[in-house]
């Protein structure tokens, strides 16, 4: 009898820093956040949690999924204030933004890219 396969479940640290750090994620969660700002502004953000998560998961997020998100978008903005801050995060890959503000555009990249590496995104079960 042969040996067993061992089964890759995707959730190697490399993997992690890949999908937190990488040009090629970084710059696509900067690019998907760039879409929905454009079509949603940033006046209500309830709709464009929404539309990101459904797009990312495939389904609808529950009511604490979209609190928790919504506060946590809350804290990116709180930390993307400074404009310094937002430009040194939005200066990685070569996407160039079309929003006009870059805060708000840092904030929303950073919470596609949570929702990015989230376990709902990566794996069906």
């Amino acid at each position: 009898m042969g040996k067993p396969h061992r089964i890759y479940d995707g959730s190697s640290p490399s993997q992690s820093l890949i999908m937190l750090n990488g040009t090629q994620f970084v710059e696509a969660a900067r690019a998907t956040a760039d879409s929905l700002v454009q079509t949603h502004g940033n006046a209500n953000p309830r709709p464009l949690i929404e539309e990101a998560f459904h797009n990312l998961t495939s389904r609808k997020p529950s009511p604490e999924e979209n609190n928790i998100l919504l506060r946590l978008l809350e804290e990116q903005q709180s930390y993307f204030t400074d404009s310094n801050n937002s430009k040194k995060f939005l200066e990685v890959g070569y996407h160039k933004p079309k929003s006009k503000d870059l805060n708000y555009l840092a904030a929303v990249t950073s919470l596609i890219s949570a929702l990015m590496n989230f376990d709902g995104t990566l794996s069906k079960r």
